[in-house]
C-alpha cells in the first residue's frame, strides 16, 4: 500500500490551497464592498466541493492511519497487556523507556561513523518522528541526521556552554572539556543563563502541528443602533485580518571533540542535552519578544501594527522625546489602561529587563512625597497590582536621538499569544568539516513560530531610559 502519510500530506497541502483560494475571493470582496461576480461565485462553489472532496478522503485516509498505528508495537513490546488491560497506557509505558533508553553518545555515533548500523532505540525513534515530522509539514530532514522527539530533552537542566575539546586545560574563562574526563568528574559547572520568563506567562501553546496555520482576526466591534419599529437598520460589515504561522528552521550548534566523546559518555550527553535544548529556549523567546530579523518570526516588538506604542516619560500626553526618557508612573500605569484587553487580568503582566526593574525601584511614584515611595518597592514584587518580569532575552539595545541603550516595557493579556512547533527536534551531525581538528559538529534543528492572536491586547515602550 503506497505510504498513508504522504497522501494525507499531499491532500492537505492541496485543501490549504484551495481554502486560500476561497479566502482571497472573500477578501477581495471584502476590500471592494460587493457582492462575488458569477465567475467569482462559481470559482468559489468549485474551491468549497473541492475542499468537502479532499475532507471525504481524508477522514477514511486517516482513519487507516490510526488503524496501523494502533497495531504498531514500539521495541520491547511483549504483546501482553497491561494489568488493567489499557493498552494505549500499556504502549505510552513503553515508548517512555524508550525515550529514557535514548543516549547522546549512540545517536551521535550513528551520524559519525560512516556506515554504522542504524539500529538500538535512537534508530526506532528516528523512524518514528521521520514519519511525524513529514506529516507537520517539515521535509528538509538529510538522511544524515537522526531525528528524536522532544520527550527525550526533557531531562535537561540549565547549562550553556561554547565549543569543548577532552585535553585543552588553559586558564578561565578558556578552560575546556578535558575537566569533564574522569578522574571522578562530578558535573560541569553551570554558567549563568538568562531568566526564562516565557515558561511564566500562559501563553497559548500548539504542538506537532501538520501544514501552516491562520487565524483570522476580527478588527470592528460589534455594532447595533435604535430604530423605529419599521425603520431599516444599519449594517456594520466586520472587517477581518490573519494571522499566519508557519515553520521556521531554530537552529543551536555546539562542537565537540571525538576524544571526548570517547571518553566522557555520562557528562558530555547530559551536557550536549542541556547546551542545545537552552541555547534553543533562549533564541525562541529572544524571538518571541522582539524578533524580525531575517528567518525570524516577527515578534511582539518587531511592527508597531502588533501593539499601542506608547513613548516614555510623558504617557498623558503621549509626546515623542527626542532621545528617550526614563519612565515616571504614568508610563506604567498606562501600559495597563491602553490595551483594550483590559477585562481580561489573569493573563497579564509586564516584561521587561532586569536593568529596568532596578530603575524602577530607584524612581519615586511622584516628584515629591513619602521618602521610599518608588514604582517598584522590592525586585520581586509586582507594580501596579501586576507581576513584573524580568529577563535580559528582553532588549536594551534601542537607540532614539543622542541615546544608544534603550529598554522594552510590554504590557499584555499573554494568553492572547502563542508559539507554535511542528515535530520534534532534527540532530544534524558532520564529523567532516573539522575533521582535521577531531572536532564533530552537531546542530540540533526546531521548526517553531509564535505570534500574537489579539494585538488590542498588548502595549510597549521601546525608548525608557534604564541608567
Amino acid at each position: 500500500m503506497e505510504n498513508i502519510a504522504t497522501q494525507i500530506k499531499g491532500l492537505k497541502e492541496e485543501r490549504a490551497g484551495k481554502i486560500t483560494g476561497m479566502d482571497g475571493l472573500v477578501e477581495k470582496m471584502s476590500n471592494e464592498k460587493r457582492s462575488l461576480t458569477q465567475d467569482e461565485q462559481t470559482q468559489y462553489d468549485n474551491f468549497k466541493k473541492e475542499v468537502e472532496s479532499i475532507d471525504k478522503r481524508l477522514v477514511i485516509l486517516e482513519d487507516a492511519e490510526k488503524r496501523q498505528m494502533s497495531t504498531a508495537k514500539p521495541a520491547g513490546y511483549s504483546g501482553a497487556g497491561s494489568d488493567d488491560g489499557d493498552t494505549g497506557e500499556t504502549e505510552r509505558r513503553e515508548k517512555q523507556k524508550m525515550y529514557n533508553k535514548w543516549t547522546w553518545k549512540r545517536a551521535l555515533q550513528i551520524g559519525t561513523v560512516r556506515g554504522a548500523r542504524r539500529d538500538g532505540v535512537e534508530s526506532e525513534l528516528d523512524q518514528i518522528e521521520r514519519k511525524e515530522m513529514l506529516e507537520c509539514g517539515v521535509s528538509e530532514m538529510s538522511s544524515e541526521s537522526i531525528l528524536a522527539p522532544a520527550q527525550v530533552f526533557a531531562r535537561a537542566r540549565n547549562v550553556q556552554r561554547r565549543d569543548m575539546d577532552a585535553t585543552t586545560a588553559t586558564a578561565a574563562p578558556s578552560n575546556e572539556g578535558s575537566f569533564t574526563i574522569q578522574t571522578n568528574v562530578e558535573g560541569i559547572v553551570d554558567v549563568f543563563l538568562p531568566e526564562m520568563a516565557i515558561g511564566k506567562l500562559p501563553i497559548m501553546r500548539m504542538n506537532n502541528l501538520r501544514g501552516n496555520v491562520q487565524f483570522p482576526q476580527a478588527q470592528t466591534l460589534p455594532s447595533a443602533g435604535w430604530n423605529t419599529e419599521n425603520g431599516t437598520a444599519t449594517e456594520k460589515s466586520p472587517r477581518f485580518s490573519k494571522l499566519s504561522l508557519s515553520p521556521k528552521r531554530l537552529a543551536a550548534y555546539i562542537q565537540l571533540s571525538n576524544q571526548l566523546l570517547a571518553q566522557s559518555e555520562a557528562n558530555i550527553s547530559r551536557f550536549a542535552n542541556r547546551f542545545l535544548v537552552n541555547a534553543s529556549a533562549i533564541e525562541l523567546e529572544k524571538a518571541f519578544f522582539k524578533g524580525g530579523s531575517s528567518n525570524e518570526p516577527s515578534g511582539i516588538l518587531a511592527s508597531t501594527s502588533n501593539y499601542t506604542l506608547l513613548f516614555a516619560g510623558d504617557a498623558v500626553n503621549n509626546a515623542v522625546n527626542a532621545n528617550g526618557s526614563r519612565l515616571v508612573w504614568a508610563d506604567w500605569v498606562k501600559l495597563v489602561t491602553t490595551p483594550k484587553g483590559v477585562n481580561s487580568t489573569d493573563g497579564q503582566a509586564y516584561v521587561t529587563s532586569p536593568a529596568m526593574k532596578g530603575r524602577a525601584q530607584i524612581t519615586p511614584r511622584q516628584s515629591s512625597g513619602v521618602e521610599g515611595n518608588f514604582i517598584l518597592r522590592d525586585y520581586n514584587t509586582g507594580i501596579n497590582g501586576y507581576q513584573v518580569i524580568g529577563t535580559t532575552n528582553m532588549p536594551d539595545t534601542y537607540s532614539k536621538g543622542s541615546s544608544t541603550v534603550l529598554s522594552a516595557v510590554i504590557f499584555g493579556d499573554w494568553s492572547q499569544s502563542v508559539i507554535a512547533s511542528w515535530g520534534g527536534m532534527e540532530i544534524g551531525i558532520d564529523p567532516y568539516v573539522n575533521m582535521k581538528e577531531g572536532l564533530t559538529n552537531v546542530v540540533l534543528n526546531t521548526y517553531m513560530d509564535c505570534g500574537v492572536l489579539n494585538p488590542a491586547a498588548f502595549a510597549a515602550i521601546k525608548d525608557a531610559q534604564s541608567y
